[in-house]
């Protein structure tokens, strides 16, 4: 190779390298940052991001040392967080998973947080996290069943704890508070009547019958399951027959797994009552789909007329009493601020084995985060994620003192809110595709109804569009450089702003539900219009006669796109912006009304429309303005008669 050929492959080779080479070795990834924790560095920049609620969307690329071993690897990890503020309480903590009319279900965390938005109309869902670990071992069915207890929004879908000391629970209650451990239920399983969704009246059922084995209890109510098959006498009985939406049966063990009561495992069961049936017959099966309640006391019939929303479940009591949404855990990490499991070699290999990771922290200020860490795009690690110490001080680096690690490996996901409304997974899935899962911790908060409805060169224009579904509205603001402007006596429009700029607003909402006050917040930035509103400085009528108009118009503006005048539903398009047009073909004693709209581009992508005032016209023979028309001509032809007859007098 000659020296002139050398030096032009060495040329192209670093024109390459340049190009093509930060995909192979990011040039930010030799960046390092330290950080407050001696095992963690950043090697990519915080990037945040805003969503409703105040939440705020963290992403970075990290470097951890593997289990905290000063001797360790340093190995490179994508981070993904949600901070939901402490101060927003409106923000909740939800555990959802997709329903199923027979046991369980699984989804991904989009079809989650999709599902949720939808069953709860008037509710935004901020973003979410994946949650407990479930069965989805096809040797136990494949049953997708959570492992752990569940309560989803008020409803205890699985009252049963794990034994191992390693599995525990986290309850959210609806201040914001948490407690964890392992809960206890009531002994009986409770017949609960609801009332536009709230209960109204709580029965025990002392009695489950769910196999031929099973017999009637002459004490109480009864509840004969679906699936039942045997020969029941119904004698002395009243029975209720309903039909249910869900209805879940905790089965043991799972994986292996032990409840603490093997004996007395859950149930949940929603439906609606539909019949009553007097007594005598024999219930020989319970198809899917139904359910009976039976008792020798006649007031059944009384407290369950027809059409009566009911459900069946076991009640939390103690410390977890209050909890209306529970998720099961697996090793506390983050303790008073202290990181668990340095080092740790242990009989739970769980712990140190690298795996893709997400967890739950809490902050002092009762700030929440959701954060998972894993490969990805950020860093462009393979590696596949954390062991729990590491997965600790990467809370710890969030401001939680208190941490928990959920279900791992191709299960972890989060996904977050966007701008359209739709929902989208940030973290890699580890399968290749993000995983169905058996539930998810979401962030939601009810819509304040806000909404920016009008912008002009010069001003924005915001009102509450519809009242809140839940509570009482009792603080709305709208907030622009420090100034704050009240929405409780209808919209509210700024003014005096410049032309094509970006305006940060924020909203700032109170409302009071069952008896408690929730601060929520959110952000929306809003251009103004890059062009002065068009101004339509002439619409009238010149003429009319029995059957066709003359119009004058003229319009003033920039950026304009079509213009037309509509009438009798057709359209008739202007060349100009000036000009006068006659329009035909009317009929006479015919009533029209006629509006000039005139479209225009005010910012790039969005487009408005301008109107008149509409123009009403009735078609006469004459009409008036025909008619006086008609008038001035006769007395301008009698005029000139009268001038011709005067001239021709004066020439002779």
């Amino acid at each position: 190779m000659s020296k002139k050929t050398l030096i032009i492959f060495l040329f192209l080779f670093s024109v390459c390298f340049l190009a093509f080479g930060k995909f192979a070795f990011p040039a930010y990834a030799f960046e390092e940052v330290n950080t407050p924790s001696p095992y963690v560095k950043r090697i990519v920049p915080i990037e945040t991001q805003i969503l409703p609620g105040g939440v705020e969307l963290r992403s970075q690329g990290v470097r951890t040392q593997n289990n905290g071993n000063p001797q360790g690897a340093w190995l490179d990890r994508d981070v993904y967080s949600l901070v939901a503020p402490g101060a927003n309480n409106a923000v909740r903590i939800v555990s959802w998973g997709l329903s199923a009319a027979n046991g369980f279900s699984a989804g991904t965390m989009v079809e989650i947080a999709q599902d949720y938005q939808i069953k709860h109309p008037g509710t935004i869902v901020i973003g979410g996290i994946s949650g407990d670990f479930f069965n989805n071992q096809n040797n136990d069915g494949n049953t997708k069943e959570p492992l752990n207890n569940w309560v989803s929004e008020g409803d205890v879908l699985k009252k049963d704890v794990l034994e191992p000391d390693y599995h525990n629970v986290l309850g959210f209650k609806e201040d914001r508070t948490w407690v964890e451990g392992k809960p206890t239920a009531t002994l009986n399983l409770q017949l609960k009547i609801l009332d536009g969704g709230e209960v109204s009246a709580v029965y025990d059922i002392p009695n489950i019958v769910r196999t031929a084995g099973d017999t009637l209890n002459s004490e109480g109510i009864n509840i004969v399951y679906p699936g039942f098959e045997g020969s029941l006498d119904t004698t002395g009985y009243t029975v209720v027959k309903g039909y249910y939406e869900t209805f879940k049966q905790s089965r043991s063990p799972l994986q292996g797994k032990e409840y603490i009561e093997n004996n007395n495992l859950g149930s949940f069961l929603k439906g609606e009552i539909r019949e009553i049936i007097p007594g005598g017959e024999t219930i020989t099966k319970v198809p899917l789909g139904t359910f009976y309640l039976l008792s020798q006391d006649e007031s059944i019939q009384t407290i369950l007329p027809i059409n009566t929303k009911i459900k069946c479940e076991y009640s939390l009591t103690g410390e977890f009493a209050e909890a209306t949404n529970t998720i099961g855990y697996i090793f506390k990490i983050l303790e008073n601020g202290v990181s668990n499991f340095q080092q740790y070699n242990g009989e739970h290999s769980y712990v140190y084995l690298p795996r893709a990771r997400a967890a739950i922290g809490f902050k002092p200020d009762n700030s929440v985060v959701l954060l998972t860490a894993s490969r990805g795009p950020i860093t462009g690690s393979t590696q596949d994620g954390p062991s729990l110490f590491e997965l600790a001080e990467l809370l710890k680096l969030e401001g939680c003192t208190e941490g928990f690690n959920l279900d791992g490996g191709g299960s972890v996901s989060l996904v977050t809110r966007t701008e359209t409304g739709g929902f989208r997974m940030l973290n890699e899935p580890t399968d290749g595709s993000p995983r169905a899962i058996g539930n998810g911790i979401l962030f939601v908060m009810q819509d304040p109804n806000i909404r920016v409805t009008e912008t002009t060169s010069a001003s924005i224009t915001v009102a509450q569009t519809a009242p809140i579904r839940n509570g009482t509205l009792t603080q709305a603001n709208v907030v622009l450089a420090g100034k704050s402007y009240s929405l409780l006596d209808g919209p509210v429009t700024i003014t005096n702003l410049n032309k094509n700029s970006r305006y940060n607003l924020k909203y700032e909402f109170t409302y009071e539900a069952n008896g408690r006050s929730y601060y929520g917040e959110m952000n929306q930035t809003v251009y103004t219009d890059e062009v002065d509103k068009p101004v339509i400085r002439r619409f009238k009528a010149n003429s009319v006669s029995g059957t066709s108009i003359e119009i004058e118009y003229q319009i003033r503006g920039e950026n304009l796109g079509e213009y037309y005048i509509n009438y009798n539903g057709q359209n008739h398009y202007l060349d100009a912006t000036e000009g006068t047009v006659t329009l035909t073909g009317f009929e006479k004693g015919e009533t029209v009304e006629f509006v000039l709209y005139v479209y225009y581009s005010a910012q790039q992508g969005v487009t408005k429309r301008v109107e008149s005032e509409p123009l009403s016209v009735t078609f006469k023979a004459p009409a008036s303005g025909g008619g006086c028309q008609m008038g001035a001509n006769i007395y301008y032809l009698i005029g000139l008669l009268a001038l011709g007859f005067f001239v021709y007098k004066r020439k002779r």
